[in-house]
């Protein structure tokens, strides 16, 4: 973390409070951990490096396949570009157009393994109602980072990554619009991908906020999105979610 920012401790409690109710997901934490230490290689521009320990990750958890995407985002993709990719993902969604473009690709092209894992899903899951409230509170906030770095670009746009931040940001939200609904589950399995670079750009915004004297202003913001991230996760269930619970009560 130290390697992307001047503030890792904050960066960390941030990202404990948005990413508490995946305790328990071991597999998929560690692959999110090990791809995150490849960025760093890829910072360095170690491209072999970083699909190794990507590739060990995949072992992990077939998912961590979606770091190689980052490949392709470290260079200068129009926002006109990402909005109207987002908009034809939306119609996409509407129309159901993306459950079958989704399972004509990991039928036709995936390892057989990961499309029958793709099947299960698929008849182990009841159908999802569509809570539009939900998407559209999923959709500004992962809007916000992407408005942020797009306002405050005159002060971010020096750092080496900006464009490989911005891109990957606008691909999270991408991602959300286009697997939102009856890919649900796919949805959910992706967007923990992107939380630590939406951390990372929430601190990065900490100095920065200091310059323009809204330093507190922007401290107050992030405890109150910590808090609700927080809560979201320990209520979201029948019954709170403690995850340190069988530590301290159970023994």
């Amino acid at each position: 973390m130290n390697k992307v920012t001047k503030y890792p401790i904050s960066a960390l409690l941030l990202l404990f409070a948005c990413t508490v109710g995946l305790f328990g997901s071991n597999r998929q934490l560690l692959a999110i951990a090990l791809g995150f230490f490849a960025y760093v290689y890829f910072l360095k521009d170690k491209k072999i490096f970083y699909l190794a320990f990507v590739l060990i990750a995949t072992l992990f958890h077939y998912s961590a396949f979606l770091y190689v995407f980052l490949l392709f985002l470290d260079r200068r993709i129009s926002d006109k570009i990402w909005m109207v990719t987002i908009v034809v993902f939306l119609l996409l969604n509407i129309t159901g157009f993306n459950l079958k473009i989704f399972n004509f690709i990991i039928y036709n092209f995936a390892p057989e393994k990961i499309s029958d894992i793709i099947r299960g899903y698929n008849t182990g899951f009841p159908e999802m109602q569509s809570n539009y409230y939900m998407f559209i509170i999923g959709i500004i906030r992962r809007s916000l980072p992407i408005f942020l770095m797009i306002r405050y670009k005159n002060f971010l746009q020096d750092k080496s990554y900006y464009q490989l931040l911005l891109n990957t940001l606008f691909f999270s939200l991408a991602t959300y619009v286009f697997f939102f609904g009856k890919l649900e589950y796919m949805s959910s399995r992706v967007s923990i991908y992107f939380i630590i670079f939406e951390i990372i750009l929430y601190v990065w915004l900490i100095p920065v906020m200091n310059k323009i004297y809204k330093k507190n202003y922007y401290l107050l913001f992030l405890i109150l999105l910590a808090s609700i991230e927080f809560v979201k996760y320990v209520f979201s269930g029948s019954s709170p979610f403690i995850p340190f619970k069988t530590l301290f009560f159970s023994f």
